[in-house]
Parts: C-alpha cells; sequence; structure tokens
C-alpha cells in the first residue's frame, strides 16, 4: 500500500521472497554533504492476510511501570 491507500499485488518469486521498490531519498541539505541523503522517499506497506486462526498475544509490561504509573 502506498502513503494514499492505493494497493497492488506483489508476486512471490521463486525463491520464496518478494521484492518492494521504494522511492530514493530526496533530502540532502547537510551543509558539506552533497551526497548524504539523510531522509528516505515515500513510504510503503506490505499488507499480509492474518491466519484464521489468528489470536493476538496478550500485552506485556516487561521493564515498564504498570499503567497509569509515571
Amino acid at each position: 500500500m502506498d502513503r494514499f491507500g492505493a494497493v497492488r499485488p506483489l508476486q512471490v518469486g521463486d525463491d520464496g521472497q518478494m521484492q518492494v521498490a521504494l522511492a530514493p531519498a530526496t533530502a540532502n541539505t547537510i551543509p558539506g554533504f552533497p551526497d548524504a541523503y539523510f531522509i528516505g522517499g515515500a513510504p510503503a506497506l506490505v499488507l499480509e492476510p492474518l491466519p484464521s486462526d489468528y489470536q493476538p498475544f496478550a500485552p506485556t509490561y516487561a521493564n515498564l511501570p504498570s499503567p497509569g504509573l509515571p
């Protein structure tokens, strides 16, 4: 899915992987470094269907304060 919500299918290669083409970075305003691009281009989201028996894990708070406490 692109940043505007347009969805298009991705093909799975013979190796079982998908390739996602991303827009190049365009922000290169670091003085003295004209070839340094520090912010990427437009984002892309890969959406996959969940299995019919999917059950999310309960949230955990390991090493965090209890909810509602500072």
